[in-house]
């Protein structure tokens, strides 16, 4: 007497190995599409975080920029905080002052600013 579970799970590749390719086939492109899918999922929630955080740190350095109010929470918890968003200040010329989350090349530190702090340096007034 044989068993009927063993029937059920034995799987004759030899005699189904077409059957068993286009399995292998459909079950990989749903994998494939599944994950480009999320993904995109993924990019997109990225995308809209990140431009959110953009909109917010612009904001705050434009009320900065031109209130001269208490500004302790605005420069500690938003301006300060950004770890990833490259900016470049620049005073009312173009000519920049500050910059920060950027690294240049050596042969680009020739520029007047201290690379450490991301503000002009002393006696060195050269433009980027």
């Amino acid at each position: 007497m044989k068993n009927t579970f063993q029937d059920l799970t034995s799987i004759d590749f030899y005699k189904n190995k077409k059957q068993v390719k286009w399995l292998v086939f459909f079950v990989s492109v749903l994998i494939g599409s599944g994950s480009i899918w999320y993904t995109n999922l993924l990019v997109d929630e990225l995308r809209a975080r990140e431009n959110r955080q953009i909109q917010l740190l612009s904001s705050a350095l434009e009320y900065a920029a031109t209130t001269s109010e208490n500004l302790t929470f605005i420069n500690q918890e938003i301006i300060q905080q950004n770890y990833s968003i490259p900016i470049i200040m620049v005073d009312s010329q173009g000519d920049p002052i500050e910059f920060r989350n950027i690294k240049f090349k050596k042969k680009c530190r020739r520029s007047g600013f201290d690379q450490n702090t991301g503000t002009r340096a002393s006696g060195n007034a050269a433009g980027i």
